[in-house]
């Protein structure tokens, strides 16, 4: 399983794509990641935050929330997936002056 977390190392705010499929084959490992990055689930299941779905975890038109934006810095959300996740990072990547992806294994 590959996750992708994309942001500036300066800026608390970033992008992680793909964890959704985490829910389905660890869910347990699932929810202590999202509580870690301040992010919930619901009865049905929803990933929320602050109780509510709103821009930092919206599904996309098929209904899946493959991408969530925690209010964290990257390098904070690395941490968590490591630590937290047993993920380990296999590459990273300069998009512009900054900007970084860094792809994940699990």
């Amino acid at each position: 399983m590959y996750v992708c977390v994309k942001g500036a190392v300066d800026r608390p705010e970033c992008q992680i794509v793909g964890l959704d499929i985490l829910g389905t084959r660890h869910p347990k490992i699932f929810t202590h990641i999202l509580e870690r990055m301040g992010f919930s689930l619901d009865c049905s299941n929803v990933v929320v935050c602050n109780g509510m779905v709103n821009d930092r975890c919206r599904p996309d038109s098929g209904g899946r929330q493959v991408s969530l934006s925690p209010g964290l810095y990257p390098t904070d959300v690395l941490n968590i997936l490591v630590e937290t996740g047993g993920f380990r990072i296999i590459t990273s990547s300069s998009l512009n002056t900054t900007d970084t992806v860094w792809t994940l294994e699990k």
